[in-house]
């Protein structure tokens, strides 16, 4: 099965970056991100614990702990994060915390090579996507914590989204052929086959 993608690490604007998060939560009030939410979860509790390693796990944890959880498709998320959580920005030896004093994310506790090796060998599983953002600072990407071409299968079968406002940089991402990844093309056959309408399974 080949679908259509880059093996290039893309750039992709602010623009489009905030044009996904609001296709996944938009102003009418729909949720098309709750089924794929939800289908990510069982799928990382029963098919991928074995599958990956545990350095893998707690990072792909980390991408999912800053953009489901938040109803987001995609996040920048600095290295920091990945190792020590979200900061308090009044206070940097403190973790940022909810209302009620419990923090939104303490972090994997891995080292920084460790997390940088485990974020290369996700997105070469293609189980995640990245995308250098432009900043003023060097190599800061966002990230999904699913490849590009399961996000826009996601949102094809969701009767609240449209797969034509996709933005262009992610969809000029998606215009190399190539063969998907083993366990991408295991979640996205799933997903697909579980979700979507037929024609979806064509849309690319």
């Amino acid at each position: 099965m080949t679908f259509k993608a880059s093996d290039e690490l893309p750039r992709l604007s602010w623009r489009d970056l905030h044009a996904v998060n609001a296709m996944v939560k938009p102003d009418d009030g729909s949720k098309p991100l709750n089924d794929l939410r939800m289908h990510h979860r069982r799928w990382m509790e029963r098919g991928l614990m074995c599958a990956i390693s545990a350095s893998q796990f707690m990072v792909l944890s980390a991408i999912v702990a800053r953009t489901f959880a938040w109803m987001k498709a995609i996040e920048v998320i600095p290295l920091t994060v990945f190792t020590d959580g979200m900061r308090d920005p009044n206070d940097p030896n403190r973790h940022a915390t909810d209302d009620e004093g419990m923090p939104f994310f303490i972090g994997t506790g891995l080292g920084t090579s460790t997390v940088r090796r485990a974020l290369a060998e996700l997105a070469e599983k293609r189980l995640i996507d990245r995308f250098q953002v432009p900043t003023s600072e060097r190599n800061t990407y966002a990230y999904m914590p699913v490849s590009a071409l399961t996000l826009y299968f996601a949102l094809a079968a969701s009767p609240t989204a449209d797969v034509d406002d996709f933005p262009h940089g992610i969809m000029n991402y998606l215009r190399v052929t190539r063969d998907m990844a083993p366990l991408e093309e295991l979640f996205t056959a799933r997903w697909v086959e579980e979700t979507a309408p037929a024609e979806a399974t064509h849309a690319a």
